[in-house]
């Protein structure tokens, strides 16, 4: 969860992200940005372990890692029952959303 809050990594199932092995260092690199502790793996050795102890962040990037999810399933659900509607409440809606947005500015 925290890589794809991070990183935009697709989160496959049981809240994990895959990546390819040729993006480890990219990972690693923001992990340590945001201090949280983390070991890497291979075969179940140990190749390289980084531990922040107190300055360790991961209980609060899950928390945003968490929000951002939550955020982002409730807007594609939006998204797939705008897509159903007909035609006319299709348009009524996109035009409600383009006047909040348009208010913003």
């Amino acid at each position: 969860m925290i890589i794809n809050y991070l990183l935009n990594y697709k989160i496959i199932k049981n809240n994990t992200c895959g990546f390819p092995e040729c993006a480890l260092n990219k990972v690693i690199n923001e992990i340590e940005k945001v201090k949280i502790s983390y070991v890497v793996q291979e075969m179940g050795n140990i190749i390289e372990r980084k531990n922040y102890k107190k300055l360790n962040k991961y209980y609060e990037i899950l928390e945003k890692a968490k929000r951002n999810l939550d955020i982002n399933e409730r807007l594609d659900n939006l998204i797939e029952k705008i897509y159903k509607l007909p035609p006319n409440k299709f348009l009524y809606v996109m035009e409600k959303l383009e006047e909040v947005f348009y208010e913003q500015q």
